[in-house]
């Protein structure tokens, strides 16, 4: 097999090893892992064999139990939206350049390096399989993300692929997916399924402190325009969410024989008051179980600025997150708070700091 490769008869095989595992443990919990795993892996299976044959009103209808979990912790995300209601303006593209795979993982490395034994040893565990269980693909217009991580808990290991762009954000992307492979294996049972609204805290942060670390080879310039570009990313998947929950609101108000699966479009057209192009955006595969990716950015903010001012600091909290094993999203979220981060305390202040370095960098190139 080619470098930095695997394929779908490698998923097809651990798939058949979970089922195997699940059909003879009898212990309850290691029975839960082997099934939320297979559960993962067969979806991945089903995904790449007809990507775009799924209905999109049944895709709608299997989200919105997430959705309705989400729903408790809505102040949070209209305080995001409320300072963040629009992109920050005149963020430069980053420059193309030529990253090798192996470069983009010396990198990565050296990143996780640097931030101690703790999530280093998890990391290494994960990365000395990196030649085959790491793909590097080409840019693909029909694929929204720009990568994805498969974790494979019996194992320890971690499928990764990585949509190239061709430029720094190549790194960035192989942190974050790299982030997920470390927190699966530091506490997996009690992340993936349970609390996967919490997942994206780790790679947030570490995309945060990621664009500062490259910083010192590629320019304080890139790390602004990373760290903009994706706070714009933030702002729109932001508006997403909004819509999507007014819809299941808006469900509710629904008059006596409307057949939902048939109108739920006409729904969002009428009582929403979206036009066409923003019903099909809402209900688009890319924009499907995106709303923890708000969570996370929101908690990774209050991370970073603990982090500016105390890196052991912030790094240990990240590590209790990790660690814990709360009974609930709520218990969750409670004991996160009880770790001394206040949601959307530095929202703005974030904001602005990026909007304030993203026109130094427009002045002084015009």
């Amino acid at each position: 097999m080619a470098k930095y490769n695997w394929t779908i008869d490698d998923i097809q095989e651990r798939l058949n090893e979970c089922i195997m595992l699940w059909d003879k443990e009898q212990d309850p919990d290691l029975k839960e892992l082997y099934f939320r795993t297979g559960l993962n892996l067969r979806k991945f299976l089903e995904e790449q064999e007809d990507k775009n044959n799924e209905k999109l009103l049944n895709l709608y209808t299997s989200e919105k139990d997430v959705l309705n979990s989400v729903i408790p912790f809505w102040s949070l995300y209209q305080d995001f939206s409320r300072v963040n209601n629009t992109r920050i303006q005149n963020v430069s593209q980053l420059k193309q350049c030529s990253l090798t795979p192996k470069d983009i993982l010396t990198f990565t490395h050296d990143f996780y390096k640097s931030l101690g034994s703790f999530f280093f040893n998890h990391f290494m565990k994960i990365f000395l399989r990196r030649n085959d269980h790491t793909m590097f693909l080409p840019p693909d217009a029909k694929v929204s993300y720009a990568g994805m991580t498969l974790y494979i808990p019996h194992n320890n290991e971690a499928f990764i692929q990585i949509y190239r762009e061709y430029t720094i954000n190549d790194i960035i992307t192989s942190i974050h997916e790299y982030a997920h492979g470390t927190s699966y294996s530091i506490n997996f049972l009690n992340l993936f399924a349970p609390h996967y609204f919490y997942t994206e805290i780790i790679t947030a942060f570490f995309e945060m402190i990621g664009a500062d670390f490259l910083s010192s080879t590629f320019g304080q310039e890139n790390s602004t325009i990373i760290k903009a570009t994706n706070h714009n990313t933030m702002v729109e998947i932001g508006k997403v969410t909004s819509h999507k929950i007014d819809l299941i609101t808006a469900e509710s108000l629904l008059p006596n024989g409307y057949q939902r699966n048939k109108d739920l479009k006409k729904v969002a057209n009428e009582l929403l008051e979206l036009d066409s192009a923003k019903t099909e955006y809402l209900f688009s595969q890319e924009n499907l179980d995106v709303d923890n990716y708000i969570m996370g950015y929101i908690i990774a903010m209050e991370l970073y600025f603990i982090y500016l001012e105390d890196r052991d600091k912030a790094l240990y909290i990240l590590k209790k997150m990790l660690l814990q094993n709360a009974k609930s999203e709520l218990d969750y979220f409670i004991n996160i708070k009880k770790l001394g981060i206040i949601p959307n305390f530095h929202t703005l202040e974030y904001r602005n700091q990026l909007d304030q370095s993203v026109q130094k960098l427009t002045r002084k190139s015009s």
